[in-house]
């Protein structure tokens, strides 16, 4: 009785395997790796940031937010969200150049925080 009853709520229609191999993904598996190869090192570049920068860079850069949204989520004003967010993508931008200059040079040399220049090119990809 339980069936029967299902069968009517949800009534399927058999269709053929065929169909369905329009629906598979076409992204790229290994576009899909670099990306999360970039997103990885992203964020554990934001995290050598000082903690304020650093969580103002999420909230603005990455998560979107604006500065009065972000300011009540970390409970200070729009205005210090807004000069953190800058210094903190000033001190990013800084990280970065540096790194380029060091992968420019040919070596994958390390800088002070652990970032090396392969993360750094992969960042670079994603600015």
């Amino acid at each position: 009785m339980d069936h029967l009853r299902r069968m009517r709520r949800r009534p399927s229609i058999p269709m053929p395997l065929e169909e369905f191999s329009d629906l598979a993904d076409q992204a790229d598996p290994a576009m899909q790796a670099m990306q999360s190869m970039s997103t990885e090192a992203a964020i554990r570049l934001i995290g050598t940031l000082p903690r304020d920068q650093a969580e103002a860079v999420l909230l603005r850069a990455v998560m979107g937010l604006d500065a009065a949204m972000a300011g009540q989520v970390l409970g200070k004003r729009s205005g210090a969200v807004r000069t953190a967010a800058y210094r903190g993508l000033r001190r990013l931008a800084d990280r970065l150049r540096q790194a380029e200059v060091e992968l420019s040079g040919g070596a994958a040399a390390v800088d002070e925080r652990g970032v090396t220049s392969d993360e750094a090119a992969a960042l670079r990809s994603v600015r």
